[in-house]
């Protein structure tokens, strides 16, 4: 997580790219801006394939291991389905699933630690 402190001025507030960058909003990206409870969030309004494959990659890279990659993601309804691999062994690990927006989906979703077990399988 990034912190930055920035003063707020009559025309607003000023968001730098690099922590734009960092959740994920490159330029161009529309977004959503919510408030409430004393929290604004920022977030894109909807994610492209390749966007969410990113972002699949890397939680991965976080929580399981680099050996790990993506099929390309498949949208269905309001959620992408993607496929978790092990690509040197052409072996299947699991499924993420994200919201149209990019926040994974835990309760549809495996878990790092299955598809850790998965690869680690014979």
């Amino acid at each position: 997580m990034s912190k930055i402190i920035e003063e707020t001025t009559a025309n607003g507030l000023v968001v730098p790219n690099t922590v734009l960058e960092q959740g994920g909003i490159e330029e161009g990206t529309k977004v959503v801006i919510e408030s409430y409870n004393k929290t604004i969030v920022i977030k894109p309004e909807a994610l492209n394939a390749r966007d969410i494959a990113k972002r699949a990659r890397i939680f991965l890279l976080w929580k399981v291991g680099d050996a790990t990659d993506v099929k390309l993601p498949i949208k269905e309804g309001n959620k992408w389905r993607v496929t978790v691999v092990l690509p040197y062994l052409k072996k299947e690990l699991g499924q993420l699933t994200y919201t149209l927006d990019g926040t994974l989906v835990p309760e549809e979703s495996n878990t790092a630690e299955q598809l850790k077990a998965k690869a680690n399988e014979d």
